[in-house]
């Protein structure tokens, strides 16, 4: 039996022109993590508040360990459901000192097991001696790692986090959310997280819920959501991806391509293949080969690799990620091959 059981939820807000939830459903297993991922108004964050008991959904349940704790009725009360929360903004007292914060919510427990708990979270946060401080003595970093300890103090079954790297800088973030990652498997805590950002789902998530418009797109393993999307709106949600027309993939008789959404269509019934940009490559063009060619219209540095943006016949616009080996220009012409598992990039 999964932990968490979300069946059917749907919620409208009185002033709504549609949804803000439309029959959701997802499950996750104990000791996991789960991101819900999506757009503005993609109704992510209408869910994390059904979770926690600040909303009431209009329709469906939500079981956790197999006792329904939400549906129409309203369910267990918020502070009934055994579910914790690291807020956005971190939502620290600023009056109180890190130790203070940290046992707010296990204020009942005997002296001895709070100063054991103290030292154990903040040593699992790895802020060992820094009790005494306030929130404004201390990094953005640090004020999320004393909101998780906060939200872990009283163990809770389930751990909410709203957008919880949204605040840190790009260094800052990559490591804070590798750190969540370790604090909650050491700690064997459940989590779902909200976020817009594809690359933080994938690097910490055990599972991913793709929404759009209050329904749910997709809902799998970070690389099967990002390697095999089950629609052009996921595939290019988690990163460029370029939809090729079969009329113009000559280049794909006897080669084997990754194709990540298709065949598909597009509007005006073109049908095609949705395509990453670092499964294609550049070659020299040759004549009378059938191969799709480009002009280099924009070229971006991007550190590992040089993204490559051409437009092809028909008004077809193409990005290659193109890693090593030659120069791209702006102007030149180049062949857009599939890369193969026996080539490099070839000039």
């Amino acid at each position: 039996m999964s932990l968490l059981e979300v069946k059917g939820i749907s919620k409208k807000y009185p002033r709504g022109d549609s949804p803000a939830l439309d029959g959701v459903s997802f499950s996750l297993e104990g000791n996991r993590i789960l991101a819900l991922v999506g757009a503005s108004g993609s109704g992510k964050t209408t869910m994390l508040r059904i979770l926690a008991g600040l909303e009431k959904p209009d329709a469906g349940e939500v079981m956790l360990g197999g006792k329904v704790i939400a549906n129409c009725s309203g369910g267990l009360a918020a502070e009934a459901r055994g579910i914790g929360m690291v807020f956005q903004n971190h939502a620290l007292f600023p009056h109180l000192t890190v130790e203070k914060n940290v046992l707010f919510g296990v204020r009942k427990m005997a002296d001895v097991a709070k100063r054991e708990l103290l030292s154990e979270l903040l040593e699992l946060v790895g802020l060992p001696g820094m009790a005494k401080r306030f929130p404004h003595e201390l990094s953005g970093g640090e004020r999320q790692r004393v909101a998780l300890a906060r939200a872990l103090a009283p163990a809770p079954r389930l751990l909410l986090l709203d957008e919880p790297f949204s605040s840190l800088d790009l260094r800052l973030r990559q490591a804070v959310r590798d750190e969540t990652r370790e604090i909650l498997r050491k700690r064997e805590t459940a989590a779902v997280f909200v976020t817009h950002d594809t690359e933080d789902s994938l690097a910490v998530a055990d599972r991913i819920v793709v929404m759009k418009e209050g329904r749910v797109q997709q809902a799998g393993a970070p690389q099967e959501v990002y390697h095999a999307p089950v629609n052009p709106y996921v595939a290019s949600f988690f990163g460029s991806c370029n939809f090729l027309p079969f009329h113009l993939l000559g280049m794909l008789e006897r080669a084997r391509v990754s194709c990540h959404v298709g065949p598909t269509g597009m509007a005006g019934g073109e049908s095609g293949l949705w395509i990453r940009p670092e499964d294609l490559m550049l070659e020299k063009p040759v004549d009378g080969a059938d191969v799709l060619c480009g002009e280099v219209e924009r070229v971006s540095f991007a550190g590992n690799c040089q993204r490559v943006f051409l437009k092809c016949p028909g008004d077809l616009s193409v990005e290659v990620r193109h890693q090593r080996g030659f120069a791209i220009e702006v102007g030149q012409v180049w062949g857009i091959v599939p890369v193969r598992q026996d080539d490099g990039i070839r000039g």
